[in-house]
């Protein structure tokens, strides 16, 4: 019997380690840990904010591998407040 999502924990994973997934030479060893974590219990998420940093300024063929890959975690809605911070922080580096 799996969970209720109350009880679903989640895994946050963050946007540089998405991006090693989409990379060809990391994408194996990194799958593999994954999967080590994931169970009936614990499921891969992301925020909104490495959604939205994965699909900046990528190229369609790169935009379309993110997305597809995105679909399958659970995302997290964030406050207005965290991602206008969010936004902030990312123009000063």
């Amino acid at each position: 019997m799996s969970p209720s999502k109350e009880e679903q924990e989640y895994l946050l994973l963050d946007s540089c380690l998405i991006e090693y997934l989409l990379n060809d030479h990391m994408h194996d060893a990194i799958s593999l840990q994954l999967d080590s974590w994931y169970s009936d219990i614990f499921k891969p998420a992301i925020s909104e904010i490495s959604y939205s940093e994965l699909i900046d300024g990528a190229k369609p063929e790169k935009e379309t591998k993110v997305i597809k890959l995105l679909d399958d975690f659970y995302s997290f809605q964030l406050e207005k407040r965290v991602v206008k911070g969010a936004g902030i922080l990312g123009s000063l580096y």
